[in-house]
């Protein structure tokens, strides 16, 4: 049952009491409002007989007085005693039952009895007109004698009878009295039970209420949930959605912690004094502490001091914009006592009121960095300057100013040459690279030609475009660009290169150049065998080489596509390649 349906049983069973409770007081009420009007009826009747009999009473002896004295006044006062008993009796009509025979005929012969005082009166009154004898006054004496006893008897039978109702209804008085106060007392009773019950009801739908608040707090708490309470109703309903919310609920945080302490990088929660409230096994694996000397401890004890003020910057800043997330490198010190480089990504959550920081150890990418750039001063310094040297003495050798050379040891220099001259110019990649991801790249921007740029591009290539029997084709255009006219030659060269590498020989190579609505669009489109679909994202990595033709293709370095990127997207531009197997290769580039 809902509570809606409980609500409507408790308040519909009092109400219907109350109905039946009201219905039955009204009818007790009644009840005795009827009995009250019958003893006050009863009442009448008796005050009227009481005044008739004292009527009957006066009306006797005032004939007896006009019988001695004669006096006509006494007659007058006769008559009106008996106009008003008649007048009482008449009144008597109303007030008696008409159900009751009894009382009707006693009424009826009450009233003939004292209209036969009218013939009574009629013969006194002779008394004094005629001369009547003693004998037939005794007559008339007696007749008044039987009247009054005929009244008398209406009169007791009618009196009687009002009595003895009198008792009957002062019984059903009693009675009804009673039964009205037992009524009272079972709605008062009535009343005592629907209150208890409506408390034992509040209460329990209280306790319940209550339940569910402290299960609600165990659930924020992570603490276990008491049982769930039984019932048909909506609370019932909301507990058993509750639990399976909770259930639910419990199974993302147990993921949710299976996540965070089964993260790979360093995780860890700040208040906002910066003292650490959570973190993952990562982060204690990494630095080597247990948990007990991490928790609670500060952030920046585990920080070097030369990093605080930088920390503790960057920390200020992140709280003041909300949402934004900020990375800060610093140095660590591990349980071992040695720094370990760590980058933190810090974001601040207001409604927690917490930092979170995920940090990434970056100490062995520091040293393979340190080691790069060791290799990179070796390349340029302990490489190039020799092999420089070397290319200069093999072409010395070559011109002659060593001395004739022979045929054989002729082309073997050309080869050592032509090795010599890849390897700088591989070096010379590499550092250029380097310098692109360092930033150190500078451009010299200016408006410059397309026509200029295409036109030093196709002159740099046409040799080798000769040698393969290859035709290069390109368009005319007054078109311009904002941009470092020797890095977009190099960049066109470097795609003229690679399609002259890659296209059979008689093949077409043509350029074309328009205008697209973010810049000037240049494409480099060949005959050759195309690029595979799957190896399409991955050419502009460094290292990646795609042997489009076949494996006798002379191969490069992998780095030129990498560089012509990296050139292109200082520009603020985009470089990219349509392919399809069969069908050659279009690369083109945008400069806005």
């Amino acid at each position: 049952m809902s509570i809606f349906q409980k609500w409507l049983a408790i308040l519909s069973i009092p109400l219907a009491f109350e109905i039946v409770f009201v219905i039955v007081l009204l009818i007790l009420v009644n009840q005795e409002d009827a009995e009250v009007m019958q003893q006050i009826r009863s009442q009448i009747v008796k005050t009227t007989v009481e005044r008739v009999v004292s009527a009957g009473d006066e009306c006797a002896f005032l004939l007896v007085e006009y019988g001695f004295t004669k006096e006509p006044d006494t007659i007058d006062e006769f008559i009106l005693v008996r106009n008003n008993t008649l007048e009482w009796i008449n009144g008597l009509e109303s007030t008696i039952d008409k159900s009751e025979t009894n009382q009707v005929d006693a009424l009826r012969r009450l009233r003939e009895a004292w209209l036969d005082f009218g013939n009574i009166l009629d013969n006194v009154k002779n008394w004094t007109s005629k001369r009547t004898s003693p004998e037939m006054q005794v007559l008339s004496l007696m007749s008044i004698k039987e009247k009054i006893g005929d009244g008398n008897a209406a009169i007791h039978d009618l009196y009687s009878y009002r009595k003895a109702l009198d008792e009957e209804i002062s019984q059903r008085h009693r009675d009804t009295r009673l039964l009205l106060h037992i009524w009272l007392a079972v709605g008062v009773l009535a009343n005592i039970v629907f209150v208890i019950y409506m408390i034992v009801f509040c209460r329990d739908i209280t306790r319940r209420v209550n339940a569910l608040k402290e299960n609600s707090l165990r659930l924020a708490n992570g603490q276990e949930l008491n049982e769930a309470k039984g019932g048909t109703d909506e609370i019932a309903e909301f507990d058993a959605v509750f639990y399976d919310v909770a259930t639910a609920l419990q199974d993302s945080f147990d993921r949710e912690r299976a996540n965070f302490d089964g993260a790979a990088d360093a995780i860890c929660a700040l208040d906002s004094t910066g003292s650490i409230t959570r973190a993952n096994e990562a982060f204690q694996g990494m630095l080597g502490f247990p948990t007990s000397d991490i928790l609670q401890s500060d952030f920046a004890e585990f920080i070097v001091s030369d990093d605080h003020d930088h920390l503790k910057k960057v920390m200020e800043n992140v709280s003041q914009v909300r949402g934004q997330r900020q990375e800060v490198e610093v140095g660590m010190l591990a349980a071992s006592g040695k720094r370990r480089d760590f980058v933190w990504s810090i974001v601040w959550e207001h409604e927690h009121q917490l930092f979170m920081c995920v940090g990434q150890d970056i100490t062995a990418y520091k040293r393979l960095e340190h080691a790069k750039q060791e290799f990179v001063a070796m390349l340029s310094h302990d490489l190039r300057s020799p092999l420089s040297s070397i290319g200069t003495t093999f072409e010395l050798v070559e011109n002659g100013a060593y001395g004739p050379i022979n045929e054989r040891m002729s082309a073997m220099v050309a080869r050592a040459l032509q090795s010599v001259r890849r390897l700088i110019s591989l070096i010379g990649e590499l550092l250029d690279l380097e310098k692109i991801e360092a930033g150190e790249m500078e451009l010299n921007l200016a408006i410059t030609p397309v026509a200029t740029i295409m036109d030093q591009a196709i002159n740099a290539v046409s040799a080798s475009a000769e040698n393969n029997k290859l035709v290069l084709k390109s368009m005319q255009t007054d078109l311009t660009m904002n941009a470092d006219e020797d890095r977009i030659v190099r960049v066109l060269i470097n795609l003229l290169s690679n399609a002259i590498k890659y296209s059979p020989p008689g093949g077409l190579i043509s350029v074309d150049v328009r205008e697209g609505d973010e810049g000037v669009v240049v494409s480099v489109t060949d005959q050759g065998q195309g690029i595979s679909e799957d190896h399409l994202e991955k050419i502009f990595e460094r290292y990646k080489q795609v042997s489009r033709y076949d494996h006798s293709v002379k191969r490069g370095s992998g780095l030129g596509l990498s560089i012509c990127k990296a050139i292109v997207e200082a520009h603020g531009g985009v470089i990219g390649v349509k392919s399809e197997i069969g069908k050659g290769s279009t690369f083109w580039f945008r400069v806005p």
